[in-house]
């Protein structure tokens, strides 16, 4: 970022990536099986990050951290995936997972409100 020249100028709002899905989602929704049996826990879904010297930790995080910049956002739309304590293959009616690390096109646009607020509330 600071290569960019954007350091101190503008805000810099770095996404989390998103949870990941339980392997089998696919499976276990074909099968019919309850919504919950088809999701995994939030933690679980979390922990798909490696950071610096193998240790868990979500890279964006460490790097928004590190520059100490007070322009410079982690923004976290685990919430809008997950509940408190599960996360699931389907929210509103609306499948979340295209694969095993992308989105749909149809959950990424639902999620515009939520994504709007948050740059509304930095770029204010």
């Amino acid at each position: 970022w600071e290569r960019l020249g954007l350091k101190g100028k503008r805000p810099v709002l770095a996404l989390r990536d998103t949870p990941l899905p339980r392997r089998g989602y696919r499976e276990c929704l074909s099968k019919r099986e309850p919504l919950e049996q088809c999701g995994q826990s939030r933690k679980t879904a979390s922990k798909h990050w490696k950071g610096e010297l193998g240790k868990r930790g979500d890279p964006v995080r460490a790097a928004i951290e590190r520059s100490r910049q007070a322009r410079y956002h982690y923004v976290d739309l685990t919430s809008s995936f997950c509940t408190a304590d599960q996360c699931l293959p389907v929210v509103g009616n609306v499948l979340v997972y295209g694969d095993n690390h992308h989105i749909t096109p149809t959950y990424a646009r639902s999620l515009a409100p939520d994504l709007a607020q948050v740059v509304t509330k930095y770029l204010e």
